[in-house]
């Protein structure tokens, strides 16, 4: 039985003279309520029976817009993607989206495979198994990365940060394409709406490109050209040919992709991660050099340190909700929720 009277919530919802401001109606416990219901009603429709709980918040300064930690979802209504729009009934189709990518989570992603991952790739190991070298570069660049991060902790953790960054990508990829597929109604409708309006703001790689002449890496770039084509099946080319060699690197991946964003098995998604550190090595390895030269400038200089989530959103869309490595830390501590967006 339902906790919510839904139908008083669809009426403040489309109300045009509001009884409550926004933040009050979207951070209440009422609206998490409404959405924990129609976590229950979904899932228990397509024969899956989980227990979601559903925070939300209004918090315009934060730069996250959602997390789970697999049992729980967060979501900031007040994240500057949702407040541009100015009519409710947008917001709440947005809010809708973010719930519905974070639900997906839940429901298809293994989150366990994170630390075996870490585990094995710390002992000198591939998870689930070693990636096939078909060419001389494969072969040279995974004798690199071994070489590379052999006794060296800080390089480790760098190359895992990355690693994990571009499973989130196939991630997303997979589980919005389940949502799409699995609740074309409320969830899959609204996701949809937020997919629209994620890659309208979208940049192009030709302002991509830009910004590795203004402090930004081509590895960035790359991160972006993946989830793009990951997600939404396409890039953004801005004035860049095809013959530009991110393209042609993204081009020469794209059954790895593919492959990832549509097969059920979760260690399937590692096997094509594995691949892509790979065959990208040369410019996550300069990424990973530069960031540690970075830091230790920082560190030296007594500033608070080079924050490489920082590095990465003046890369990303303007009105990215994906947080940086500090936020998500930050954030885990205080909603106990893992950085799964």
């Amino acid at each position: 039985m339902a906790t919510v009277d839904h139908k008083k919530i669809r009426k403040l919802i489309s109300e045009k003279q509001k009884s409550y401001t926004d933040r009050q109606f979207f951070a209440s416990r009422i609206f998490a309520g409404y959405l924990e219901d129609i976590a229950a009603a979904q899932t228990r429709r397509y024969g899956v029976r989980r227990k979601v709980s559903v925070r939300t918040v209004w918090e315009p300064k934060n730069n996250e817009s959602a997390a789970t930690n697999n049992s729980t979802i967060w979501i900031n209504a007040g994240h500057k993607s949702i407040t541009a729009k100015k009519i409710r009934e947008e917001r709440y189709e947005l809010v809708i989206g973010n719930f519905a990518h974070e639900l997906g989570h839940i429901l298809h992603t293994d989150f366990l495979m994170l630390a075996v991952y870490r585990q094995y790739f710390q002992t000198g190991r591939w998870y689930p198994e070693p990636p096939p070298l078909t060419t001389s570069d494969d072969r040279m660049n995974e004798a690199d990365i071994w070489a590379f991060c052999k006794d060296d902790e800080m390089r480790k953790k760098m190359f895992l940060v990355l690693a994990f960054h571009v499973h989130n990508i196939l991630e997303d990829g997979y589980i919005e394409g389940k949502i799409l597929y699995r609740y074309p109604g409320v969830l899959g409708s609204n996701l949809e709406i937020l997919r629209e309006d994620d890659f309208e703001s979208y940049e192009t790689l030709t302002q991509m490109t830009e910004y590795e002449s203004d402090g930004g890496h081509i590895w960035i770039t790359m991160e972006n050209l993946l989830l793009s084509y990951a997600k939404y099946g396409k890039l953004k080319y801005g004035e860049e040919p095809l013959s530009d060699i991110r393209v042609q690197k993204v081009f020469s991946l794209l059954p790895e992709i593919d492959k990832a964003v549509t097969d059920p098995s979760a260690k399937e998604r590692w096997n094509s991660v594995n691949i892509i550190m790979v065959r990208c090595w040369e410019y996550a390895k300069d990424f990973i050099e530069s960031y540690i030269e970075k830091a230790e400038e920082a560190k030296a200089a007594g500033s608070v340190g080079f924050d490489y989530g920082n590095q990465r959103g003046r890369h990303r869309r303007n009105r990215s909700g994906r947080r940086t490595v500090g936020q998500r830390k930050r954030r885990a501590r205080q909603n106990g929720t893992k950085s799964y967006r």
